[in-house]
């Protein structure tokens, strides 16, 4: 059933950003219905109607908004995560025919061990989809519990047993859904860099095994060619590997801040208690930062990604070169030399790098102002001092960090993104220049083994690389990163403006002065409209990837089919000259 699936990856890519595009549109819907909401609430009318349809329609579309549009990105994480299956899949098969004709020349047959995790991922990508929806399930329930909340107050029993009951579950529910979510990402981001620790693995065997087993077929000499075996590259793995626990750890987090609510609703009348001021506090800190504790985490594993295409990269030009050296040693001829590494693969670690320090760096500082000024909040509130400047400049600064956290996220994984699509793109390259040189390379290790001429070539080849760049599918990338920028700097920009005016405003007492009003309004709208904003550009980039990594599947099959049938060819006739051989020695 999983097999079967898998090769329906592209459809799955379509469903992913489709779901995004509604969810975006339903972005927009509660953008333009919290402006009525605040036109109702600032004319003070807060029992009709039309006020408590608009507070219901937002209490939906808020629950619907933080976890539907990310199931829209994790069902196209999942496909790309099932293109690399299906390439994984193709790059086994390539092994296989070769060891399967080799067999037939009388040549043992390599023990390949993969490593479980690379083994297991198809799994993993299908678990992470299935949390997923998990956590579509606990949003269903937050939306219930929600429109409960709104019936209770409305009918003003906000100081019954029921109505804690039921804060107490919306809160549970709040706190569980986007962990619970994470454990998803965690699991399709792995996924997929375990995915791509089995295509470096392949590759890399294939490299080395498949020219140097020419050589020794060809009865021209033991290879020269340097030994390259399955080489994990385990500090990438285990990258990875902490990213993913440091994702999935939102959950064990989301538990203990459950467990933190309840202690709050325990101590319920002993507010001015230094017990109820501590986990207050907790509360707050932990409401501040798990969620970037979690996305650096995602970094860390997309970080590793990165790193993993530009193994990919060297163990397809290792390949051009040992079976272009197979085929000199073979045919005793000169073959061109393959070209230069491409200047891209120097300039994407610098991106990569960049994108994980500023993540870290930027965010994490940030972050931690943040909490300190929400901190100073608190205990400004406990001693009674509302009126003091300290109390005043923390919830401005509290407000504005909290503001600046996700331009800053966005700048770190921007960064990353565009060293991820430059590899990918120079992945595309390689696999063209391979199409281009494998054949060529097995005419003349076939020539050689036969014992016919080559005419010897010299130079290099005239094609250059950078002609055979997939430009649209990169700037597919560059244009969702182009709409993050957009829906974060300049709108955030303006947030903090009008978040600053509000507080002002709010902290002078003046709440009903047209300023006040108006930059309340323009906060909450701009709000919830950035959410969307911002996932309609990771949806752009996710399902580019999902692109290129479909044209790298047609490429790697094609791939399949030279080596299968040039390892073929080459058993095929070097027996035919053993055959020979033997009946000339038989004669004599």
């Amino acid at each position: 059933m999983l097999e079967s699936l898998i090769k329906h990856y592209r459809s799955i890519l379509v469903i992913g950003f489709v779901i995004f595009l509604l969810s975006f549109l339903v972005g927009i819907a509660r953008t333009a219905n919290q402006a009525t909401l605040s036109q109702l609430e600032f004319a003070g009318d807060l029992t009709s109607s039309a006020y408590i349809s608009a507070l219901t329609v937002e209490n939906v579309l808020l629950r619907y908004l933080e976890i539907v549009p990310l199931f829209g990105l994790g069902v196209l994480k999942l496909g790309i995560g099932f293109a690399i299956a299906t390439i994984v899949v193709s790059l086994r098969a390539t092994g296989e025919n070769a060891v399967r004709s080799l067999r037939k020349a009388g040549q043992k047959d390599l023990d390949i061990a993969q490593p479980f995790l690379s083994r297991f991922f198809p799994k993993m990508l299908l678990l992470g989809i299935l949390a997923e929806a998990v956590a579509v399930i606990v949003m269903v329930g937050w939306i219930f519990t929600g429109l409960r909340l709104v019936e209770l107050r409305v009918a003003g029993d906000t100081a019954s047993d029921l109505f804690r009951q039921v804060a107490l579950l919306n809160s549970t529910l709040e706190a569980f859904a986007e962990p619970i979510e994470g454990v998803g990402v965690a699991l399709l981001i792995g996924g997929i860099a375990f995915g791509l620790v089995a295509i470096t693995g392949n590759l890399g065997m294939q490299a080395s095994e498949i020219p140097r087993r020419l050589v020794a077929l060809s009865g021209k000499g033991v290879s020269e060619l340097s030994q390259q075996r399955i080489a994990v590259p385990r500090k990438l793995l285990g990258t990875a590997f902490l990213g993913m626990l440091i994702t999935a750890s939102a959950l064990p987090i989301a538990a203990f801040r459950v467990l933190n609510e309840f202690r709050l609703d325990a101590l319920s009348g002993e507010e001015s208690s230094l017990i109820f001021r501590n986990a207050l506090v907790t509360e707050r800190i932990i409401a501040f930062t798990w969620e970037t504790w979690m996305f650096v985490g995602i970094a860390l594993m997309l970080f590793s990604i990165g790193f993993l295409l530009l193994s990919i990269v060297s163990r397809l030009r290792a390949q051009r070169s040992n079976l272009s050296e197979a085929a000199n040693q073979i045919s005793g001829s000169e073959i061109e030399p393959i070209e230069a590494p491409l200047a891209i693969t120097k300039i994407v670690p610098l991106f990569l790098v960049s994108g994980l320090l500023w993540m870290i760096v930027f965010f994490g500082i940030f972050t931690v102002l943040r909490d300190i000024s929400g901190v100073n909040v608190i205990l400004e509130q406990f001693a009674g001092r509302t009126d003091s400047i300290l109390f005043q400049q923390s919830t401005i600064s509290q407000a504005t960090y909290g503001e600046l956290v996700r331009p800053g996220k966005v700048i770190g994984l921007g960064l990353i993104f565009t060293g991820i699509g430059l590899s990918l793109l120079t992945i595309v390259i390689n696999l063209k220049l391979t199409a281009m040189t494998l054949p060529g390379a097995f005419a003349r290790i076939v020539k050689g083994i036969k014992g016919e001429a080559v005419e010897e070539t010299v130079g290099k080849s005239p094609i250059n690389p950078m002609s055979l760049v997939t430009r649209g599918l990169f700037y597919g990338i560059i244009l969702g990163f182009a709409i993050i920028v957009i829906g974060t700097f300049p709108l955030a920009l303006l947030r903090i403006e009008s978040t600053q005016v509000f507080l002002t405003e709010l902290l002078a007492g003046r709440t009903d002065s047209i300023a006040f009003q108006v930059s309340k309004q323009t906060q909450l709208m701009l709000e919830h409209f950035i959410g969307p904003f911002v996932g309609l550009g990771n949806a752009i980039i996710f399902f580019f990837i999902g692109r290129f990594f479909g044209v790298i599947v047609g490429f790697v099959q094609a791939r399949r089919q030279i080596i299968s049938e040039g390892v073929e060819s080459a058993v095929i006739y070097a027996n035919e000259k053993k055959g020979a051989t033997s009946t000339t020695n038989r004669k004599s």
